[in-house]
């Protein structure tokens, strides 16, 4: 591990301490206890269903992208797709993209960096959605309008990175004016890796293709607030319709902080400031947020574990990514 991965690691570990600590702090621990065996049997196991239901449209979407240069079984793609996401949990600096990748490379024909690309696409259409999700709320809450005006620089510049991304691998010529100054053999790599991550996001040439994609990532995002939805509701906790919009929202901007593994903390004091916003009282909202991560970590360790055999996945995990493409 460099030098520079153990800082990233030490100041994760640190951000999420530090969010523990300020939440134990300031909450009632009993109080939240009490809020979290109001749960019932029927939503945990309805909620654990939509997250399969959710990972087999994940695993349909990439499969899709991947579909446009590369045949790729199936369960291959689905495979790959649940031991990316059970390492995210375990691993901490997103390890299970690059894991997944690794896993479709070793089963099949692509190589990382077009399979890195798709992944990279997948994040495009997520942000898309969620960009639309926040642009709900804002539309029907002037609180959070007043909050998103006060950090609208943050979301100028996702946008623009996110169009700068599209933009480039849709002209890789312009970033092969920059490789040709490179030594030859490196200069060879660099253009075989820019011309995979340029066939990756082919996806944003066809309509049909985006429209597709687009949709089956707003399925995705909308499972994830029904399974809001249900344990809102399991609690007794009353918001406005456009508040699972947010929350999603700022759940996932909050994955962007630097924190340990699985965002331990870090996605909890989100979670809970985020539904604060709706007046919710402070042990109502962790109690939220402890099971909203609850309904995220353990069905994916579950499930992960379950396809590897709670062993197969260590090899691809412990394995070095190559330098060269495949």
């Amino acid at each position: 591990m460099t030098r520079n991965r153990h800082l990233s690691v030490f100041i994760g570990i640190a951000i999420s301490l530090l969010a523990i600590v300020g939440i134990l702090y300031f909450v009632d621990i009993k109080e939240v206890w009490q809020n979290l065996r109001k749960l019932s049997w029927e939503i945990v196991m309805i909620a654990i269903a939509v997250y399969v239901l959710g990972m087999a449209v994940r695993a349909l979407r990439w499969f899709l992208i991947i579909s446009i240069r590369e045949k790729v079984g199936f369960y291959t793609v689905f495979k790959g797709l649940v031991y990316g996401y059970m390492l995210n949990q375990l691993l901490p600096a997103k390890i299970g993209e690059v894991a997944r990748a690794e896993y479709i490379t070793r089963k099949s024909t692509p190589g990382r960096s077009f399979l890195l690309g798709t992944i990279a696409a997948e994040r495009v259409f997520d942000m898309a959605v969620i960009l639309l999700f926040l642009g709900i709320s804002v539309v029907f809450s002037e609180t959070i309008m007043s909050k998103i005006q006060a950090q609208w620089i943050s979301v100028v510049v996702i946008v623009f990175g996110l169009t700068a991304l599209v933009f480039l691998l849709h002209n890789v010529q312009l970033l092969k004016k920059i490789t040709r100054y490179l030594p030859g053999k490196i200069r060879s790599f660099a253009d075989r890796v820019l011309d995979n991550l340029a066939d990756s996001f082919n996806v944003f040439k066809s309509f049909k293709s985006i429209f597709k994609i687009l949709l089956l990532t707003l399925v995705i995002w909308l499972l994830t607030c029904l399974v809001f939805f249900l344990i809102i509701q399991d609690l007794d906790i009353e918001v406005p319709f456009y508040a699972y919009f947010f929350i999603v929202s700022a759940g996932t901007f909050g994955m962007i902080i630097p924190s340990t593994s699985a965002n331990v903390g870090v996605y909890h004091a989100v979670a809970m400031g985020a539904l604060m916003l709706f007046m919710v009282p402070k042990a109502e909202a962790l109690s939220f947020a402890i099971l909203a991560h609850a309904f995220d970590f353990f069905p994916a360790i579950i499930l992960g574990g379950l396809l590897s055999g709670f062993g197969g996945f260590q090899k691809i995990s412990k394995n070095r990514i190559g330098d060269t493409e495949s």
